[in-house]
């Protein structure tokens, strides 16, 4: 159990998804933590999903929330809230081409993500085994490098050391790399500077006027760590990256709905069905 720290009670709730609020091997939030997240937007308090996932996907791992909470996607790239694009980043046009044409020369699979102002849709050319689903589109190489709003790549974890090096090659002073790593593979992603999860969750505190102190934030991946160190509440789940475990107050796993449980915890919610509170289970 976490004491609350004196005088200061949550007035946003954020979190990652993958791994966090999506336990591994699945592919969408469960209904009970669903249920949760209804009830504190039921409250008037605003709950940010905080992404390096795409707007699409992201979507469809909440379907069946009830209320809209805010999206902070593609680590902070884009900040969607009731369908309407508060802010947008993108990459320069050269730096878009020059980091493309670096991974299909060393035959790494390219995710491309087009600016959704321009009704953009997130592009892939794949190598070996590497696919995408709807809605990626599988392309045969790109053309068109104007409105990129960022460039990823999912990759064994034994390359991750030659393709960063590589593509620390390409990017400017404006960029930067984003690293999610996974038992087995690691996502790479370049992004504007000024889009990552802290400046992201920074800025919406603004938009809310709210103190990053009163913030609640669920994490478990690198991604996570700019954000965890600037809230007042950070939490991380069991199964994260020991790194982490190691550093921020500890939830139960994402596969017994940790955040949710301790959100019930913390807001005196009443228990949903399918939320079980398994004495003893970290």
């Amino acid at each position: 159990m976490f004491s609350m720290k004196a005088g200061i009670i949550p007035r946003l709730v954020a979190s990652d998804l993958g791994g966090t609020l999506v336990p591994p091997g699945k592919d969408a939030v469960p209904a009970a933590t669903l249920a949760v997240l209804d009830g504190i937007m039921a409250r008037g308090i605003p709950v940010a999903v905080v992404t390096g996932f795409n707007l699409y996907t992201a979507r469809r791992m909440i379907d069946g929330l009830s209320a809209s909470p805010w999206f902070l996607v593609q680590n902070g790239t884009l900040a969607v809230k009731d369908n309407q694009i508060v802010w947008e980043h993108g990459l320069g046009i050269g730096e878009a081409e020059k980091l493309v044409r670096t991974l299909e020369g060393m035959e790494i699979p390219v995710v491309v993500y087009r600016n959704l102002s321009r009704d953009g849709i997130p592009e892939f050319r794949g190598f070996g085994d590497f696919s995408r689903g709807a809605p990626f589109r599988a392309v045969d190489g790109f053309s068109d490098f104007s409105d990129i709003s960022g460039v990823s790549t999912q990759i064994p974890n034994q390359r991750v050391g030659e393709t960063t090096a590589a593509l620390r090659e390409c990017i400017s002073d404006q960029s930067r790399l984003v690293f999610s790593r996974g038992r087995s593979r690691t996502w790479i992603e370049v992004t504007p500077l000024n889009a990552n999860k802290g400046q992201a969750l920074a800025r919406l505190c603004v938009e809310l006027a709210v103190e990053p102190e009163q913030v609640i934030f669920f994490g478990d991946n690198l991604n996570d760590l700019e954000v965890l160190n600037m809230v007042g509440f950070p939490r991380v789940v069991a199964d994260g990256l020991p790194q982490l475990r190691k550093h921020f107050p500890q939830v139960a796993a994402s596969s017994h709905q940790g955040p949710a449980r301790e959100l019930v915890r913390i807001f005196g919610l009443e228990k949903p069905p399918g939320l079980k509170i398994r004495h003893g289970v970290p």
